[in-house]
């Protein structure tokens, strides 16, 4: 298995002879706060304070870029002639340059504005277990920053606030004043204490006196 330690990745084997018992394999630094990457996404995240640590995720779509399909049929070009006209859009290195249709050739920037289209990428993060505190504020905000959904705990409402210091968790206003520093468009709420039965509305009205779009 593979698990994050701090800033470290550290790698574990469970060998069956000795009854699954747990040998470190090897470890490896994490040079920033991306755990993955890959063509279509990241995963970025936050090592956070909840008594033992626990980590808070960003998951950050990044932008894509599509053919007008009602402008494809006009391209001299089949099969996978288009996926490589496509792939060579996506390629921002090609600014400035020239591809050659038929027995033209056209700008980069005259191509991609008239036969493609960027989808913009979606940020979604996750936030749960974590007490309010400076340091774990300033993290927080730092990973979801501009997220166009962030879920989050507000495990209790603001009357209740020394319980949830107490206990490490957040309350209503606490996790409104996140939201909106961080320049949040969409909060989710959940994990609520039982203490409010199933008066998940008791929650919302409280964050909305502090943040509108939650639910």
């Amino acid at each position: 298995i593979k698990q994050l330690n701090e800033n470290l990745f550290e790698y574990y084997s469970f060998d069956i002879k000795k009854k699954f018992a747990k040998d470190f394999e090897k470890e490896e630094k994490v040079n920033n706060d991306v755990i993955y990457e890959n063509d279509y996404y990241r995963v970025r995240y936050a090592v956070l304070d909840h008594k033992i640590w626990i980590m808070g995720y960003s998951f950050e779509y990044k932008d894509r870029l599509f053919l007008k399909k009602e402008k494809i049929n006009e391209l001299p070009l089949k099969g996978k002639e288009i996926g490589d006209f496509k792939r060579w859009l996506e390629n921002k290195e090609n600014k400035g340059k020239t591809y050659k249709l038929g027995d033209k050739e056209y700008t980069y920037e005259y191509l991609k504005e008239e036969y493609s289209y960027t989808q913009k990428g979606t940020k979604i993060s996750y936030i749960t277990d974590v007490l309010y505190s400076k340091e774990n504020k300033e993290k927080i905000i730092n990973l979801v920053k501009n997220s166009d959904y962030l879920y989050c705990e507000s495990v209790f409402l603001e009357k209740d606030k020394d319980q949830a210091s107490k206990v490490y968790h957040l309350t209503t206003k606490q996790t409104a004043e996140i939201a909106k520093e961080a320049n949040v468009k969409n909060l989710v709420v959940f994990h609520f204490s039982r203490r409010y039965g199933k008066n998940k509305e008791l929650i919302l009205n409280e964050i909305k006196k502090y943040f509108e779009n939650v639910s």
